[in-house]
């Protein structure tokens, strides 16, 4: 299971007071994301699981959710960007 929230908030940073700003601003790209993994997912894949642990103080956006949820779940495809993947680890 993946939760994130849809965008971070400016408040105040750069003079901005405002949320889902059209530009790209790094307060409002990453977010509060949570990943839970089952028990039967972890023993059958530990090394996922210990990958995403590794990261636990990592700053995460929007940018890694696509190709999370596709490499650990192994669906291949050229879609995929595997240095995107939380399932990785630090790359």
């Amino acid at each position: 299971m993946i939760y994130a929230s849809d965008h971070g908030e400016s408040l105040g940073e750069c003079g901005r007071l405002t949320h889902g700003a059209d530009d790209y601003v790094e307060e409002q790209r990453i977010v509060p994301f949570i990943v839970w993994f089952s028990d039967s997912y972890k023993s059958s894949y530990p090394d996922k699981w210990k990958a995403v642990k590794s990261l636990e103080k990592k700053e995460i956006s929007h940018d890694y959710i696509f190709h999370t949820i596709l490499d650990c779940l192994n669906i291949e495809s050229d879609a995929v960007d595997k240095s995107l993947s939380l399932c990785r680890g630090s790359n």
